[in-house]
C-alpha cells in the first residue's frame, strides 16, 4: 500500500482534541467550516498554526505529501513543511518567500539552500492552490520534487538531503506556518507498494456516511435504531452513540450512497472511531467487501480512550483492480471482532 494518510481537513470531527486522538499525533489547529476564501472545494478546513501538525508516518527514506493550501496573509518567508527523522531532527523543510515561490533547505529552516521553485507557477495570497512535496532522503543522491497545481516547479536529484540527524529515513511531517493558511485534502504516500507511490496530483476526499445495514449485523446499536444510524456521524456523539461487541468473529457492515463521482479513484479511506469499554486486550480488524469479496486490513488493539484508525484501500477487493465508481457504489465497509 502506498496511500498511508489522508485526512480532508476538518471533515469527520468537531474539535482538534478529538482529531489528536489517533489520527493525527499532535494537532494545534482550528477547524474553519465558515469564511473559506473563493474558490474553495471542501466544507471545512484546517487552520494550521506554526508548528501545529504532526503526521506520523513508517520510516522509510522517500516520500511525498500533498495538500490543498491558500494564504489570506501576505506570502513572506515563512516555514510550511518539515520532513523530519524519527527522532524529530529536520531533513529538509520546504517554506515560502514573498514571491509565493517554495524554498527548499537542507534541515531547520533558513538552512543549506537546496533550491528555489520556478516563478512559472506560484502561490497567491487568496488563492487556492494544490501544493505536493516529495523527497527522498540521502548523504549523496537525495531527490526533490515540488508541484503547485500539477506542475512541475522543482526537480532536484543527487542532493545531500540528509539532515543533522543520524538517520537517513523520513519518520514524521510537520505543518504549519506563520502565514494565516488553510489546508484542505491532505495526503501522504510512500515510493513503495503497486499504487499511488508518488505524486497524486490536485485530488478531492469527499466523506460518505453510512446510510443502510449491510450485510453483516452482528454488533449491537446503541442510542440508534440500527447500526448504520449508531455509526454515521461525521462528528461523534462518543459513548452516546455507538455500536459495540464482545464476541470473537462477530461482524458488522454497511452500505453508502451511490456517487456520481467522476475522474480517478486513487483509493477509498475507511475511518473508525473505536475504545474497548473492559481491561485486556481487544483487537478489531476493518474490513471492505464487494460483491462478497473481502480486503481484511490488520488488527488493531484498541485504547481504552477513543481513538481514530484510519485504513485505506487501493483496489476493489472484487477485480483487484483501481477502484471505480461502478465498484464504490456497491461496497460495503464493517469491522470484524478479533479478540
Amino acid at each position: 500500500m502506498s496511500i498511508i494518510f489522508a485526512d480532508p481537513g476538518g471533515g469527520f470531527y468537531s474539535t482538534t482534541a478529538q482529531a489528536t486522538a489517533g489520527y493525527w499525533s499532535a494537532l494545534s489547529a482550528t477547524i474553519k467550516t465558515s469564511g473559506l476564501p473563493a474558490g474553495n472545494i471542501e466544507p471545512t478546513g484546517l487552520q494550521i498554526n506554526n508548528a501545529g501538525g504532526v503526521i506520523v508516518v513508517p520510516n522509510a527514506t522517500s516520500y511525498t505529501l500533498g495538500f490543498r493550501f491558500v494564504s489570506t496573509s501576505p506570502y513572506s518567508s515563512q516555514s510550511l513543511v518539515s520532513f523530519r527523522d524519527p527522532s524529530n531532527s529536520i531533513q529538509v523543510n520546504f517554506s515560502t518567500n514573498t514571491a509565493g515561490e517554495i524554498v527548499v533547505a537542507r534541515a531547520a529552516f533558513g538552512g543549506t539552500l537546496l533550491g528555489t521553485s520556478s516563478s512559472s507557477v506560484t502561490l497567491a495570497q487568496n488563492v487556492w492552490s494544490y501544493v505536493e512535496l516529495q523527497a527522498t532522503i540521502d548523504a549523496s543522491v537525495g531527490t526533490i520534487g515540488v508541484k503547485i497545481n500539477g506542475t512541475s516547479v522543482l526537480s532536484l536529484t543527487g542532493q545531500n538531503t540528509k539532515g543533522s540527524g543520524s538517520s537517513s529515513n523520513i519518520g514524521n511531517m510537520l505543518l504549519g506556518s506563520n502565514l494565516t493558511s488553510i489546508w484542505q485534502d491532505i495526503y501522504v504516500t510512500s515510493a513503495s507498494g503497486s499504487h499511488n507511490t508518488g505524486f497524486l496530483g490536485d485530488v478531492q476526499m469527499p466523506i460518505s456516511l453510512a446510510n443502510a445495514d449491510g450485510t453483516f449485523t452482528q454488533w449491537t446499536p446503541n442510542g440508534a435504531a440500527s447500526l448504520h444510524a449508531s455509526v454515521n456521524a461525521a462528528t461523534p456523539a462518543d459513548s452516546t452513540i455507538f455500536a459495540s461487541d464482545s464476541t470473537p468473529t462477530d461482524r458488522m457492515s454497511v452500505e453508502y450512497p451511490s456517487t456520481s463521482v467522476t475522474g480517478n479513484i486513487v483509493g477509498v479511506g475507511h475511518v473508525s472511531r473505536m475504545l474497548k469499554s473492559t481491561s485486556g486486550t481487544r483487537t478489531v480488524s476493518q474490513v471492505i467487501t464487494n460483491n462478497g469479496v473481502d480486503q481484511v486490513q490488520s488488527a488493531v488493539s484498541l485504547n481504552t480512550s477513543y481513538t481514530y484508525y484510519p485504513s485505506y484501500s487501493e483496489v476493489d477487493p472484487n477485480t483487484n483492480l483501481p477502484w471505480t465508481a461502478a465498484g464504490f457504489n456497491t461496497l460495503q465497509s464493517g469491522l470484524i471482532t478479533e479478540s
